[in-house]
Formats: structure tokens, C-alpha cells, sequence
């Protein structure tokens, strides 16, 4: 498993590849991760951005990210 550091320097690889579908990916998995470890702030934090860039590319996990933070009371 990469750690949170790995996961940023691959976040900013895909920034500057304009890499949207593991943009999200990554994104995706430090929510999951930030979750795991009952940061709930940190891990809806992650999950906008995987969300607002699933909604860009019309990407297939747009409805469980947007599941994820109706989940906790981010979205209606």
C-alpha cells in the first residue's frame, strides 16, 4: 500500500499528465483511506475532489462518490 506521501507525488503526476481518470482514482482512495481512519472531514475532503472531477469526465463512479458524501451529510 503506498503511503499518503507516494499517493501525492502520483496526485501531482497526473496533474501535470492531465490524467483525470487517476486523478480520481487517487483521490478515490485517499477518501477511503481517510475514512478507514474515522477522519471524516478528510476523507469527505478527498471524495469532493475525486467527485467534482468524476462529474467533468462523465466518469463511471459518479453516483457511489456521490453516495459517499450524501453518506455523511455533504450532499442532498
Amino acid at each position: 500500500m503506498k503511503t499518503l506521501d507516494e499517493l501525492n507525488e502520483d496526485l501531482l503526476r497526473a496533474y501535470s499528465e492531465n490524467d483525470a481518470a487517476t486523478i480520481i482514482a487517487l483521490y478515490t482512495e485517499a477518501g477511503k483511506r481517510a475514512f478507514e481512519a474515522k477522519d471524516i472531514d478528510a476523507g469527505c475532503f478527498y471524495t469532493v475532489q475525486a467527485y467534482v472531477f468524476a462529474l467533468q469526465e462523465g466518469h463511471a463512479d459518479t453516483k457511489t462518490l456521490h453516495a459517499k458524501l450524501v453518506e455523511h451529510g455533504r450532499e442532498a
